[in-house]
C-alpha cells in the first residue's frame, strides 16, 4: 500500500504541513508596532533573539540596548512605548484581526475619482502605517463603486479616524510684512526686482493687488509662489501694516517640497525642556521649496533674544488648515538658500512628545491625500473575543470530524472503512492550515468556518465514493465505480469553486477569507486527499 504513488503524495503533504505548522523555534519576540525613531533598523514582524547577548525579554527593552534580530544586529536607544513585542506564538499560523483584535474599516472618496488617484490614496494610506503596526490596505468594489478596505492589528477606532480625517495638506508659511503709506506699501519678497505694490481698501478689510481685492485668508498666486493676506493690524502710531504669508513649502496633491523625513536618532529625538518635552526631527526640502524659503527671508529684520539673533517672522507649519506649531528662524538662514530645515514642537508627557512628532512625520512621508475620505463601516474586534470564539470554533471543528466518523461507522458498521474517513478528514484541516502558512495567509472566522465546510463536504464526497465501491447493483469494476464518483465529486467542486470566485473578486475582508479557504480546500481534496482515501479504499477492499 506504501508503495502506492497517491499516497505517498498524500503523507509528503501531511508531513510537509506538520512542519510548516509547528514552530521549532519559539525562543525571542516578536515584533508587533515600532516607533518612527526605529523603523529604519527595526520592522513589524521582526524576530528579536537576544537583548545584549541574553535571551529577548520584554522588560529587557529600555535603555541604550543591542539586539540580534532575523535581519541582523543593531545598536538601539529605546524609549517607552517605541516598541511593542510579544512572545513568539508555538505555531506558525496567523490569524486575523477577529481573532487576534485590531480594528477593520471600509472607506470611499468623498467625490467621484479615477481608479488612478484611488491607487495613490491606498498607496499613501499604506505609507503612513508601514512602520507603525501590522496592516493591510486593499481597494475593493461593489456594483460601480469602489472602496478601500483597512485593516489594522491591534488598531484602534480613533488611530483610524485620526489616519482618516487627516487628508495630508502640509504647508510651511513665512509672514513678510508691509508698511503702509498713503493707503499702499511693498512686500519685499526676493530681489528688488520682483517686489510687489499692495494697496489697502477703502474699508480697510482688504488689499488689493493687480486690481483684484484679497481678503483676510484668502490665497493669491505671484511669481511662482503661493501667499496668503495674513493679517491686517493699527500701530500704535496710527499707521497700518499688512502681512503677506509667504507659502515656501508645501506637501499636496499640487507639489512635493519635503523629499526627505529623517528618523534616526541622529536626526529625530525628544529631550525634555523644563517641565515639558521638546521634539524635533530634521528634513530635506526641494530646491524650488528652498529658493521660496530664501526669497521670503531675504528681507527681513533681525531681532534677538536670550543671547542669539532670529528673523523677525517665524515660520508657521500648517496640516490641513491648522497650526500644529510655529518656529523662530535663525538670522543665518538669509544668507543663502539652504534645503535642510528642522521641525520641532513640544508636548506636557514624553508620550505625547513622541506620538506628535511620530505622527507627523508619518503624514510628511506619506504624501497628503488627493480628497478626503468617508467611513463608510467601522468594526473593533476585541482579541479576548477572538481568542475565546477561536477555541470554541478548533472545538466544534474536531468535534464535528469525531461526529460524522461516527455516523459512517454506523452506516457501514466497519472500522476498517470509518477510521480512514476519519484520518482523511483529520489530514485535509492540517494540509489546509499548511497551505494558510505557506501562502502567508491570515486565518479569521470567515476562514475557519471554509474550514468547517471543507470537512462536511469532504465527508459527502467519502461517502460518494464509498457507497459506489460497495454497491453491487451494477456490474462495473472498480475502477470503473471510483471513476464514476470522482466524476460526481469533481463536478460538484467546480460548481463550488465557481460560486466562490465572485465571493473572491468582490474583495471584502469576510467573503475573500472565506473563499480563499473553500477553494483551497477543494483543490487539495480533489488532486491529494481523494485519490489517496480511493487508493486506501481499494486496498482495503481487495483484502
Amino acid at each position: 500500500m506504501i508503495k502506492n504513488l497517491r499516497i505517498i503524495v498524500w503523507l509528503i503533504f501531511v508531513i510537509s504541513s506538520i512542519f510548516l505548522i509547528i514552530s521549532f523555534d519559539r525562543k525571542g519576540l516578536i515584533v508587533i508596532s515600532v516607533s518612527e525613531n526605529l523603523s529604519e533598523m527595526i520592522k513589524p514582524g521582526d524576530i528579536i533573539y537576544e537583548i545584549d547577548g541574553k535571551e529577548a525579554k520584554e522588560e529587557d527593552l529600555t535603555g541604550f540596548v543591542t539586539l540580534k534580530t532575523n535581519r541582523g544586529e543593531f545598536d538601539v536607544n529605546i524609549n517607552s512605548k517605541e516598541l511593542l513585542v510579544e512572545k513568539r506564538p508555538s505555531t506558525n499560523l496567523k490569524f486575523g484581526l477577529d481573532i487576534r483584535g485590531g480594528v477593520i474599516a471600509i472607506v470611499k472618496p468623498e467625490k467621484n475619482i479615477s481608479e488612478d488617484v484611488l491607487e495613490v490614496i491606498k498607496t499613501n494610506l499604506e505609507r503612513r502605517m508601514s512602520s507603525l503596526r501590522e496592516s493591510v490596505f486593499q481597494i475593493v468594489r461593489y456594483e460601480n463603486k469602489s472602496f478601500i478596505q483597512i485593516q489594522i492589528a491591534g488598531g484602534t477606532e480613533d488611530e483610524i479616524r485620526r489616519l482618516i480625517n487627516t487628508t495630508g495638506v502640509f504647508e510651511a508659511k513665512i509672514p513678510i510684512p508691509a508698511y503702509i503709506y498713503n493707503s499702499s506699501g511693498i512686500i519685499k519678497f526676493g530681489e528688488e526686482n520682483e517686489w510687489f505694490e499692495i494697496k489697502l481698501s477703502e474699508d480697510k478689510n482688504a488689499i488689493i493687488i493687480d486690481n483684484k481685492k484679497i481678503f483676510l485668508n484668502e490665497t493669491f498666486s505671484r511669481n511662482d509662489t503661493k501667499f496668503t493676506l495674513w493679517k491686517i493690524e493699527n500701530l500704535t502710531n496710527g499707521s497700518m501694516r499688512v502681512y503677506l504669508a509667504a507659502i515656501v513649502f508645501e506637501n499636496s496633491g499640487e507639489k512635493i517640497d519635503v523629499v526627505r523625513v529623517y528618523t534616526d536618532a541622529q536626526h529625530s529625538y525628544v529631550q525634555k525642556a523644563g517641565d515639558y518635552y521638546e521634539w524635533k526631527f530634521d528634513i530635506e526640502v526641494s530646491k524650488d521649496g528652498a529658493e521660496r524659503f530664501y526669497k521670503a527671508v531675504k528681507n527681513l529684520g533681525i531681532r534677538y533674544e536670550g543671547g542669539r539673533s532670529y528673523l523677525e517672522s517665524n515660520i508657521y507649519l500648517y496640516l490641513d488648515g491648522k497650526e500644529i506649531t510655529n518656529l523662530s528662524i535663525s538670522s543665518s538662514l538669509k544668507n543663502k538658500p539652504t534645503t535642510s530645515a528642522t521641525v520641532s514642537g513640544a508636548a506636557p508627557t514624553k508620550e505625547e512628545a513622541i506620538e506628535e512628532k511620530k505622527w507627523l512625520q508619518t503624514i510628511l512621508r506619506s504624501g497628503a491625500l488627493p480628497t478626503s475620505l468617508e467611513i463608510v463601516s467601522l468594526n473593533y474586534i476585541s482579541p479576548k473575543l477572538g481568542e475565546n470564539f477561536l477555541q470554541n470554533v478548533m472545538l466544534a471543528l474536531f468535534a464535528s470530524i469525531i461526529f460524522v466518523s461516527l455516523i459512517i461507522f454506523m452506516r457501514y458498521k466497519n472500522l476498517r472503512i470509518s477510521i480512514p474517513a476519519l484520518i482523511i478528514s483529520f489530514s485535509e484541516v492540517i494540509i489546509l492550515l499548511g497551505a494558510s502558512v505557506l501562502i502567508n495567509w491570515n486565518l479569521d472566522l470567515a476562514s475557519i468556518a471554509g474550514i468547517i465546510i471543507i470537512v462536511g463536504t469532504g465527508v459527502d464526497q467519502q461517502i460518494m465514493i464509498i457507497d459506489e465501491t460497495i454497491s453491487k447493483k451494477e456490474e462495473l469494476s472498480l475502477k470503473a465505480k471510483i471513476k464514476r464518483a470522482f466524476f460526481m465529486i469533481a463536478t460538484s467542486a467546480g460548481t463550488t469553486i465557481g460560486a466562490m470566485i465572485p465571493l473572491f473578486s468582490v474583495g471584502f475582508g469576510l467573503l475573500r477569507g472565506f473563499a480563499i479557504t473553500t477553494i483551497l480546500g477543494i483543490l487539495i481534496a480533489i488532486f491529494v486527499t481523494r485519490p489517496a482515501f480511493t487508493e486506501i479504499l481499494q486496498n482495503l477492499l481487495k483484502e
